[in-house]
């Protein structure tokens, strides 16, 4: 999916709330023809002007199975993921089996979209254009029948999308260190985030003891590299700060949800700003990202790049060597040589070389 390459999306469909039984129904993707915009009529300085607090209110006050728009797009241009495409949400009445919701945050009869929304917004429907394979037309919510009377979503978004599109944004202020006198409240202020979402971006901060000179992040990381999607199989899978099963649940993950995973330990998936997961193939299903496998030989004590991608690589295939840290010791020769006795029995001896690279990249591939 082209819309999943965009710099400023941000995955919220695990996080965000959702209703405890009910679930939008599927209807599948196919069936999308149109792009429905709207804006939240909620002016952007206020706190609950994010996807979040859209999908308190549609949960806790409507009564609706989670958040009614499949994205938002917020001030700074942050592209917040709320739902599967494929799912019938709430947002344009008789239209909603077949249209794609997009509500960008704002008043827009008092206030205009920012260059940053304006820019996401041409992105965002420039990939989507692509990835629905029934696409036809993108509509204000207004242009729909039934629905001239609503205001909604006000702005010239016509104008917006016929302009040249630019080199996607890269968000500013992705990282803040920590000074003197700083507080989490004045942090999210200064940067149009909540204390809530600066809290669930950095799970291991602690609010009450800041140090000075601490990194922490105010938006979902870019630079981390995805080693593949684990989709959850069971009603509900715990959240943990820590890759520990001992470690404070931090929350739950709903079945049917896809997560990127960029690493895994002790039996547990590294699933960003969200934390860990269990690893076990009885609660996820995990699709390796496939890269290229390290050529040449590899043996103990060999440390680099090729050695962290062949740690990768065995324990997605479950010949689990522990933390993916570039270094060749004792568990990963251990886990070549378990791998190697299971497709390789006539080579087993814990060096990786031409042909532990040829059945690894079969193992990735099935």
């Amino acid at each position: 999916m082209n819309f999943r390459k965009l710099e400023q999306l941000v995955d919220v469909r695990a996080s965000i709330t959702g209703h405890k039984t009910k679930q939008f129904p599927v209807v599948g993707i196919e069936r999308k023809e149109d792009i429905a915009l709207h804006h939240s009529l909620t002016k952007m300085h206020l706190s609950g002007s994010n996807a979040e607090g859209y999908a308190n209110y549609h949960v806790y006050t409507l009564g609706w199975p989670g958040i009614g728009y499949h994205f938002v797009i917020e001030e700074n241009g942050t592209i917040k993921w709320c739902n599967n495409l494929d799912l019938r949400t709430y947002h344009v009445g008789n239209f909603n089996n077949q249209a794609i919701g997009i509500c960008l945050s704002g008043d827009f009869r008092i206030e205009q979209p920012t260059d940053a929304q304006k820019q996401s917004l041409r992105h965002l429907v420039e990939a989507l254009k692509i990835d629905l394979p029934n696409y036809k037309r993108t509509l204000g919510h207004n242009d729909y029948p039934g629905y001239a009377r609503k205001q909604c979503p006000v702005f010239d978004w016509k104008s917006v999308l016929a302009s040249k599109s630019i080199a996607p944004i890269t968000l500013e202020n992705s990282t803040h260190v920590i000074k003197k006198g700083d507080t989490l409240w004045e942090i999210a202020a200064g940067n149009h985030i909540t204390v809530a979402k600066l809290l669930s971006l950095n799970p291991n901060l602690d609010p009450y003891h800041l140090r000075i000179g601490q990194t922490i992040q105010l938006a979902a990381g870019k630079n981390r590299e995805v080693i593949g999607h684990a989709t959850v199989l069971v009603p509900f899978l715990n959240r943990r700060a820590e890759a520990s099963f001992n470690s404070k649940i931090t929350g739950a993950i709903r079945k049917g949800q896809q997560l990127e995973v960029y690493g895994i330990k002790n039996g547990l998936y590294d699933i960003g700003s969200l934390g860990w997961i269990s690893a076990g193939t009885k609660y996820t299903r995990f699709e390796p990202t496939i890269s290229e496998l390290p050529n040449g030989i590899l043996r103990r004590g060999d440390r680099g790049e090729g050695v962290k991608q062949l740690q990768r690589a065995l324990n997605t295939v479950n010949f689990h060597v522990g933390e993916e840290d570039g270094i060749f010791g004792r568990k990963t020769k251990d886990g070549v040589s378990r791998f190697q006795s299971v497709y390789l029995p006539n080579e087993i001896d814990g060096i990786y070389g031409p042909n532990t690279k040829r059945e690894l990249e079969r193992r990735l591939l099935e």
